[in-house]
């Protein structure tokens, strides 16, 4: 993950923005838990239909906003992965065209490089710090709730280690990601519904926190399917590196 972070800011400009459109799409993401938490708990308490239509129409726009920055997320992705490898394939091409062969193993590397050349390969390593802020309020409205989380987050994680070790097939991978995503909201609405039960929760907050929880878990689960990808796509550009300079 170092060599990612070193070369997105090798192009100062283009990291701050992505940081800052990241950040901005992951305070903006937390709006659909915190609509349901408002409307639940204030609006069917009150019972006042301007509340609800100012609650609706301010959650409709930020949801709008998180659609134009991930848009433009995209389109910046797109551009900092073209940078990044277009000179080096540039490069390579005229290797080739000297060497009059390609060897099995640039050959691999290409089809590496290509195949992570995808900004929703890199946009999941780019949400993954940010899940710091949906853990720091999961944990601020219910320690219990948080700790369940980072349960399935290491579940998560070893299950990931031993698709790599037993080659687990696409089915199967997608198969466990949904049993684990659902198993997650089974658990947070049983073990909510007893702490909403003794007053800790109400019935708002723990529906939000479902909402939070499943987000969160989903974009760390996705970082640690992109990681290994990531990893091999600059062990692929190390070897090109080696190939064009015979070193």
């Amino acid at each position: 993950m170092k060599q990612f972070f070193k070369s997105l800011f090798s192009q100062p400009r283009t990291a701050t923005l992505l940081l800052i459109s990241s950040l901005l799409i992951t305070v903006l993401a937390l709006v659909p838990a915190f609509y349901v938490i408002l409307v639940l708990n204030k609006f069917l308490s009150s019972g006042v239909i301007s509340t609800l239509v100012t609650l609706t129409l301010g959650a409709i726009l930020c949801i709008l906003f998180e659609y134009v920055f991930r848009q433009n997320r995209q389109n910046l992705l797109s551009s900092f992965l073209y940078k990044q490898s277009h000179k080096l394939l540039l490069a390579m091409k005229e290797k080739v065209q000297q060497e009059k062969q390609m060897p099995m193993e640039v050959s691999k590397s290409l089809q590496t490089i290509d195949m992570t050349n995808k900004s929703s390969i890199i946009s999941g390593v780019l949400d993954a710090p940010f899940q710091l802020v949906f853990f720091a309020i999961i944990f601020s409205m219910s320690w219990q709730i948080g700790l369940l989380i980072v349960g399935f987050v290491l579940i998560a994680w070893i299950l990931n280690q031993y698709r790599t070790v037993f080659n687990f097939k696409e089915y199967t991978n997608t198969h466990l990601d949904m049993t684990l995503t659902s198993l997650l909201t089974v658990a947070i609405i049983s073990l909510g519904a007893v702490l909403t039960l003794n007053g800790q929760l109400t019935v708002g907050s723990l529906i939000g926190l479902n909402i939070l929880s499943a987000r969160t878990f989903m974009t760390i689960n996705k970082y640690f399917k992109v990681k290994p990808l990531l990893e091999r796509r600059y062990e692929s550009f190390e070897k090109l590196h080696k190939f064009i300079h015979g070193k």
